[in-house]
Order: structure tokens, then sequence, then C-alpha cells
């Protein structure tokens, strides 16, 4: 009976500290999160981008292709091992990975490990002024009138942040 008792306060005890560690530490366990995403992210993109460079100076064979297709081709050409888990973006302009994120919050987080100001009064504005993106700024816009909206020039503006939030319009 009494190894019973020490079992069922153990448990407890184990419970607590875990609830404990949840509670205080939550916001650290989330930083941390985000920045082994963020680096794995960047890592697979390096490894992308240099399969594309040794693949253009070794060859002329033409377009590979966008997208995964383009990455499958640098697989299937012995350029990359394996394929990067995700949905890669690859085209002569651009390589991203579109982050599943869940929150502003984690948006948010990932923007300030990546080192980018969150803070930026263009993207906390309380005045009304301009839109509240709370940290976390807009993937997306639209042009009215050939003319871009103020979102669309913020998601042009803050492009070069790896975390940003598709806003419907």
């Amino acid at each position: 009976m009494y190894h019973l008792i020490v079992g069922v306060l153990a448990v407890a005890v184990f419970a607590v500290l875990i609830l404990a560690g949840s509670w205080w530490g939550g916001p650290v366990y989330t930083e941390a999160r985000a920045k082994a995403d963020y680096v794995a992210n960047v890592q697979q993109a390096q490894q992308i981008d240099g399969a594309l460079s040794l693949y253009k100076q070794e060859n002329v064979r033409g377009p590979l292709g966008e997208d995964m297709a383009l990455v499958n081709n640098l697989i299937s050409y012995g350029y990359l091992k394996d394929p990067p888990p995700g949905d890669w973006k690859v085209n002569s302009e651009s390589l991203y990975k579109p982050l599943k994120i869940q929150s502003i919050e984690q948006c948010t987080v990932m923007n300030k490990v990546a080192g980018f100001d969150i803070k930026d009064l263009r993207l906390n504005d309380t005045s009304g002024a301009r839109p509240n993106y709370q940290g976390c700024p807009p993937c997306n816009g639209e042009e009215v009138d050939g003319v871009p909206s103020q979102q669309l020039q913020d998601a042009i503006a803050f492009q070069k942040y790896p975390g940003c939030q598709f806003i419907g319009g």
C-alpha cells in the first residue's frame, strides 16, 4: 500500500511540474520551436539554391520547370539527394516554402526569430491611419484600378519576412 501512495504522489508531482513548465515556460518553448523550424527551412532553401546553381553552371538543358517539378528534376539529375519536406515554391525570381503558421502569435514569433523588427510601426499601427497587422505582415493584396492597395504595398515591403498572413478581401 505504501508503494501505491508513493507512486500516486510521484505522478501528481510530475504532472504539476509539467503544467508549471508549460504555463511559465510556454513562450520559451514556442520561440525555440519557431527558431528550429526557421533554421531547418533556411538550410533546406540553401540546399535547393546550391543544387540549382550547380545545375545552371554545368548544364544548359533548358528550363527545369517550377516549384516541386523543378525540385524533382534536380533530384532526378543528381543535384539533390532527397526532396526537402514541404511544398517549395521555386522559380527564377524566388525560392520559399509557405509556412503553415496557425496564428498571428506564431507568425510574429517566426519573424522575431528570423531577426526582423516586429515592432515596426507599419505592422502595429494603432492610430487607425493604416491597417494593424499585429506584427505579422500580409502575404497578399490587390490592385484597384491599376493602383496597388495599401495591403499589397505592405505585402511587397515586407516580402522578406518568413511569416505572413493571408487576408481575405
